[in-house]
């Protein structure tokens, strides 16, 4: 997708997508540094690219200071006028609620001597001045915080909940690629992890080639697969039904016996890799590989590569 005056409307884009956008447009950076500073952070933190925490680190990286909560759940006037004037510019970057897609919508206006520009046609809604504020964060063009509402760091235990433990099945492997051990909305990285034997960080980075942050979408990763030898197939009907995953192992089984491997889309919303594993006695079998057992759901269109690395073992990339 081109990032020129001649791009897509901003309006159906995701927040994180209008945060680099917006980083800019301000002329703070250039898109693609900001881009890949976007997408450092999420692979750091084994998040996705448009989660709010990755947002907020990339805007912490190019000097904004995140604002209390004084100044949201408010209309955008408010908050600017809570601001206050400041003798020195700065740039307020506002997350609104108004347009809640992937996390609202970021819009980017300069501030000086009370009073406020939008940075660019493309970063503000023609009614900012009534949109409700998510979250505020404001640079200084001198570099200095001079927070009127600091937020107050607040430190908490992470820890990732104990997952129950998934026994393996005859058409189904325990996979979790993700570097944190996050069980999160990452099913296309770790089905394209999967499939084509890399690590969660690299399928990251292949998705993000595309250059979009929603490296889940539908316009991205099949463009993805086609560009890296996947061929396209349409979803396996019998007696009018698609197959379900139990079936659908069953077939690959009997189809495919040169370690072809197998990015699928499962249900309405999932992805998983499909791949063949040897069971001790050598002998392979195709099963769905992922985090969580989804062979009862039925599998819908789906992708398939004859590339085969010597260096994988049982169907999961040895890849460190």
């Amino acid at each position: 997708m081109k990032h020129t005056d001649d791009r897509v409307s901003a309006t159906w884009k995701s927040c994180a997508a209008l945060t680099i956008q917006c980083l800019a447009d301000s002329g703070i950076t250039n898109w693609q540094t900001a881009f890949h500073r976007q997408i450092s952070n999420a692979k750091k933190r084994g998040l996705m690219p448009d989660d709010f925490n990755v947002i907020r680190e990339t805007l912490q990286d190019f000097g904004f200071a995140m604002q209390s909560t004084a100044v949201e759940k408010i209309h955008v006037s408010e908050a600017l006028s809570k601001i206050g004037v400041s003798s020195v510019p700065a740039i307020v970057f506002l997350q609104l609620w108004d347009y809640h897609y992937s996390g609202g919508y970021m819009a980017a206006v300069c501030m000086d001597d009370g009073k406020y520009i939008p940075v660019s046609s493309h970063s503000c809604p023609d009614n900012l001045d009534s949109c409700w504020v998510d979250h505020v964060w404001i640079r200084w063009s001198d570099g200095v915080d001079r927070s009127p509402y600091p937020r107050k760091a607040v430190h908490r235990k992470t820890q990732n909940p104990k997952r129950r433990s998934i026994p393996e099945t005859a058409h189904f492997k325990p996979f979790q690629p993700n570097p944190c051990n996050n069980y999160i909305r990452d099913c296309v990285i770790r089905a394209i992890a999967g499939a084509m034997e890399i690590t969660w960080e690299d399928a990251l980075d292949t998705l993000a080639a595309m250059r979009e942050v929603t490296v889940n979408a539908r316009e991205v990763y099949p463009r993805v697969l086609e560009k890296h030898g996947f061929l396209h197939h349409p979803p396996l009907v019998r007696n009018g039904r698609k197959l379900d995953g139990n079936a659908f192992c069953e077939e690959m089984s009997k189809t495919y016996r040169h370690g072809e491997r197998i990015f699928a889309r499962v249900g309405r919303l999932h992805a998983a890799a499909i791949v063949p594993i040897q069971d001790e006695e050598g002998k392979e079998s195709y099963k769905i590989i992922d985090s969580w057992d989804s062979s009862a759901r039925l599998i819908g269109e789906y992708w398939v590569s004859a590339a085969h690395s010597p260096n994988a073992k049982n169907g999961v990339s040895t890849a460190p």
